[in-house]
């Protein structure tokens, strides 16, 4: 199990891969793609 920074830095690193890769689509649509990946997201951390 990573620990909590780990797992932060490794969460936003996936989510620019993401906005890099879907330049026009916003949070929420980010957060649909992420938990379609099984990565479970509180709207707030967005």
């Amino acid at each position: 199990m990573l620990p909590l920074h780990a797992k932060s830095r490794a969460f936003a690193e996936r989510l620019r891969e993401l906005a890099t890769e879907r330049r026009r689509f916003g949070y929420r649509r980010l957060r649909i793609l992420l938990t379609r990946e099984g990565v479970w997201v509180n709207r707030m951390k967005l």
